[in-house]
């Protein structure tokens, strides 16, 4: 696992972190299956193998990010998403990036002309 050691290891420990939070009976299973399944893992040399294994351990938080209770003043992950490029990124509408005619939001959504033109004239932006 070395080209993704250092992901592995940062997800681990997050990993860790949520289970924590489990009642203390489901706790001690969860840690030890995370400790076997790492330690089994830690060896695999084919990178696919290895990207699938890193996506497996990200699914296991997501989740556990949703079913556990957060404690109380446990800061929240925010922030601002906006699309760029087609695609939903991080950050703000003030950083530099692809602009389009006006400052709308329909304007930053890369669209056929024909549809982006129905669309100004739909919501009386021409």
């Amino acid at each position: 696992m070395q080209p993704h050691k250092a992901q592995v290891l940062s997800r681990y420990r997050e990993l860790l972190r949520l289970i924590h939070r489990l009642p203390s009976d489901k706790a001690t299973a969860a840690k030890a299956e995370a400790q076997q399944t790492i330690r089994q893992r830690q060896t695999e040399t084919d990178p696919e193998a290895q990207l699938q294994y890193l996506k497996e351990l990200v699914a296991r938080i997501s989740f556990l990010r949703i079913t556990t209770p957060r404690p109380v003043g446990e800061k929240l992950e925010g922030g601002s998403y906006v699309l760029r490029d087609g695609s939903l990124v991080k950050g703000s509408g003030e950083e530099k990036g692809t602009r389009y005619a006006c400052n709308c939001f329909f304007s930053r959504i890369p669209l056929p002309s024909s549809l982006n033109q129905s669309l100004y004239i739909a919501f009386g932006w021409l």
